[in-house]
């Protein structure tokens, strides 16, 4: 996904580029709906390019939202260029982020170990397949896990599919008694 994203926000910034060199001086006012319009066709363009190259469409769809939304925050943000100057920024900026994340080798910020919250205990879900188990295998592993120390937890019994009624029907009747085991 990485390089997909990375090849696509490339094009943006080479369609941006060479249109911003060739026309770019000539347009020498700026105008919201223009720059918006402009964004929407190099992405436009580019996300062609990328459907029939890679093929990922859900993935190009996503990645041209997240370029919009930044282009449109641009655009906002850079009144005094036209829509040419705008795009292509965007496009520069997401290129580089882009670059930033597939090529980097080191990282310069240390992270530390994260600091616990008191009192903070997050849900845990333990799933207990069972597929044509014995009733006895999966009431002791209940019975187990049911004397777990942890304030916070659920245990989901799963039996999916398992095709003798006379198997699965005391491990319906089982979970109803969940915790009380």
């Amino acid at each position: 996904m990485l390089t997909n994203s990375l090849a696509l926000s490339a094009i943006w910034l080479i369609l941006s580029s060479i249109v911003t060199f060739l026309l770019g001086t000539r347009v020498r006012q700026g105008n919201k709906l223009n720059g918006v319009l402009w964004l929407l066709t190099v992405i436009l363009f580019g996300d062609l390019w990328a459907v029939f190259t890679f093929g990922e469409l859900n993935q190009v769809l996503i990645l041209s939202l997240v370029a919009i939304v930044c282009g449109v925050v641009w655009i906002l943000l850079l009144p005094n260029w036209n829509w040419f100057g705008q795009t292509t920024w965007t496009m520069s900026s997401y290129t580089f982020e882009m670059l930033d994340v597939c090529t980097r080798f080191r990282w310069n910020h240390v992270a530390g170990p994260a600091q616990p919250v008191s009192g903070y205990t997050p849900k845990v879900s333990l799933q207990v397949p069972a597929y044509n188990e014995p009733l006895e295998v999966v009431e002791a592993t209940l019975r187990t896990l049911a004397k777990i120390n942890y304030p916070n937890f659920e245990v989901l019994l799963i039996d999916n599919n398992t095709p003798d009624e006379a198997t699965w029907r005391p491990l319906e009747s089982l979970q109803r008694t969940w915790p009380k085991l």
